[in-house]
């Protein structure tokens, strides 16, 4: 049957949202019309075509029969267009809105406690909804943390009526009454349940000395005597004693006792000295060296302090010994050669087996020491011609050690070594810039011109080269700085500009130490919120020039205190505000764990940015890449440079 007008079968003509028109008014007599649309004054709208009032229901139920066929449990909604029917749910579904724009439906899922009964309470059990009976009188819901189901409990069980001042305490199994303390007394503990103390555990003593129980409360000693001091006793009351545990003796000795106080010796005579005598107490003994001539050694014999006397008759004497256990002595003959000096300047040397005396030497003479034969003596200048600053050199030969002459060089040339056995190879002037700018060529015999890749140089002799070392290399005249960052006896690895493996190395040389400088930079704080080309700047408020001659950076390395806790930030070094190292696309280095050191790639320093010229050069760090979180904190970068 049609539930709205303009379903009737060509019986009704709408001619607008409040009118229409009966083309049969016998067919419409068979129908139940609804109000669908029509103004409030309906009984106008029919009045041309005499539509019996009875054909129009307008009530609400049988508006509802029209929808369709009527169950119990049915749900009218609209749907957007019409108002429809929702078929009952099943037993214990839920009438669930699924908000605007969306019809309601029943859902599954309902609390299902059984049968509850007054006092119940309603709680999950990590699975589905449970049913905690209810507790007995007086008991309270208790929770007993995270992953337990709830439960009733015992509320403070006291029975009688508790004297007023009573105390409540927990004996580790239940809660249990302390009954009301005596005037004056303290709540104390005896180190497992509260007790009631006296403060006073004894009777105050005038004049005693107050002190804490061990199990509480207060003490008094009894007076001491006038003198006496109040001593610690470890474990038990302190005690009053007497200072002097003896009578002092006038000129007496005083040491403290094994138990406290002190003691007096008797009076020493003339000349005796005190002897400890470990954990007993000292004693007077007599003196035995009280008496001396002058040169006289004193020293330490097998039971004390002895002298050893000077030699009465002879001099030149030396002081021996015969190692640990034994006495000094004075010793002279065999181990001195040659008589001592008598008057006039002379030599002592060890010529193997003695000490042996040398005579004098004439003005000018040298000292010359004559081996294998293990004797010195003096010696003329062989005859070399010399002027005012010239320097004598000793050359060594297959004759034995010659002395030569060089003249003096001219203000500001360095003495440089010569090699060779020859007198042609012996040190030579030479001007200061030529020998001491800091670089060493090394020979090309010891290396492979070609490099093997755009870090690593092939070595046949590594020897010249060390971890951390500056080094220059050169390509038809234009020059590269690095510094070594691995050694082997085959080859190095280089960390600065890349290598040109399609280029011969022409000039390979090495640096001297103080060619490296490092700079330490800190950023305080989190770092990598966000890019920033102005860490130094905007975090730190810090700007940076270079002060010093020409310098190249060759490498940096980055650490963080605090690590992001998504991805980690990148981080690069900016040259007057253009980045140095061309490493992941310019990005630079990306931090790793706290405290962990992470090395720009060796080869991704660009030769054409990393130039530091004197107060020209301006250096900033870059956040190229903001880390996952933005929570990376503390920044530290050390950046290594080399002079040229």
């Amino acid at each position: 049957m049609p539930t709205k007008i303009s379903e009737l079968p060509e019986i009704v003509t709408l001619v607008n949202a409040d009118i229409f028109t009966v083309v049969d008014v016998s067919a419409v007599a068979n129908y139940k019309i609804t109000l669908e649309n029509l103004a409030s004054n309906v009984a106008g709208a029919f009045a041309s075509n005499a539509i019996p009032w009875a054909a129009i229901d307008t009530t609400a139920l049988t508006f509802l029969d029209y929808l369709g066929s009527a169950v119990q449990g049915n749900i009218v909604y609209y749907d957007g267009s019409d108002w429809v029917l929702l078929a009952p749910g099943t037993d214990g579904d839920v009438l669930t809105t699924h908000g605007a724009a969306a019809d309601p439906t029943w859902e599954t899922g309902a609390i299902s406690i059984g049968s509850p009964s007054q006092g119940d309470v309603i709680y999950y059990d990590g699975s589905d909804w449970a049913n905690l009976a209810a507790g007995g009188p007086g008991q309270f819901l208790k929770t007993l943390g995270a992953g337990y189901n709830p439960t009733w409990g015992n509320a403070v069980a006291y029975t009688g009526t508790p004297a007023a001042g009573t105390m409540l305490y927990h004996d580790g199994a239940d809660w249990v009454t302390l009954a009301v303390g005596s005037v004056g007394q303290v709540l104390a503990t005896d180190g497992v349940d509260p007790i009631w103390n006296d403060i006073w555990q004894n009777t105050p003593v005038e004049y005693g000395s107050v002190y804490a129980g061990a199990t509480g409360g207060f003490y008094s000693t009894a007076a001491g005597t006038t003198g006496q001091v109040l001593t610690a006793n470890t474990g038990a009351a302190p005690t009053w004693n007497d200072i002097w545990q003896n009578t002092p003796v006038e000129y007496g000795a005083v040491y403290a006792g094994a138990t406290g106080g002190f003691y007096s010796t008797a009076a020493g005579l003339s000349g005796q000295l005190l002897q400890s005598n470990g954990a007993s107490a000292p004693t007077w003994v007599n003196n035995t060296l009280t008496s001396g001539t002058r040169g006289d050694i004193l020293f330490y014999g097998a039971s004390g302090w002895e002298k050893l006397t000077a030699p009465a008759t002879t001099s030149n004497n030396i002081l021996s010994h015969s190692g640990t256990g034994a006495d000094p002595y004075w010793a002279r003959g065999p181990l001195i050669s040659g008589g001592g000096p008598t008057g006039t300047p002379a030599i002592v040397y060890w010529s193997g087996s003695l000490y042996t005396v040398t005579g004098a030497g004439t003005d000018t003479q040298v000292l010359r020491a004559n081996q294998p034969a293990g004797t010195c003596s003096w010696d003329d200048e062989l005859g070399i011609t010399k002027t005012v600053n010239d320097l004598i050199w000793v050359q060594y030969n297959v004759s034995g050690n010659i002395f030569a002459s060089l003249a003096a060089g001219t203000r500001g040339q360095v003495l440089e070594s010569g090699e060779g056995t020859s007198t042609s190879e012996g040190p030579r002037w030479v001007d200061a810039d030529t020998v001491f700018d800091g670089w060493v060529t090394i020979d090309t015999s010891k290396y492979t011109a070609t490099p093997a890749s755009l870090q690593q140089i092939d070595m046949s002799d590594s020897s010249d080269m060390h971890l951390g070392a500056a080094i220059k290399y050169t390509y038809d005249g234009t020059i590269y700085y690095g510094i070594v960052d691995a050694v082997s006896g085959s080859y190095i690895y280089i960390a600065g500009p890349p290598l040109d493996t399609g280029e011969d190395i022409t000039e390979l040389q090495i640096g001297s130490s103080n060619k490296v400088v490092t700079k330490e930079f800190f950023i305080s704080g989190t770092y990598g919120d966000s890019t920033d080309t102005s860490l130094l700047k905007n975090d730190m408020d810090r700007y940076f020039r270079w002060e010093s001659p020409e310098v190249k950076l060759v490498a940096f390395s980055v650490t963080q205190d605090t690590v992001d806790t998504g991805t980690e930030p990148k981080i690069n070094i900016l040259n007057d505000t253009v980045r140095v190292s061309t490493a992941d696309s310019g990005n630079g280095a990306q931090l790793s764990g706290a405290g962990v050191w992470v090395d720009i790639n060796r080869s991704s320093i660009d030769p054409d940015e990393y130039t530091f010229n004197y107060r020209s050069s301006v250096l900033e760090i870059e956040c190229t890449v903001a880390g996952g979180t933005g929570d990376a904190a503390d920044l530290t970068v050390s950046c290594v440079f080399v002079y040229v």
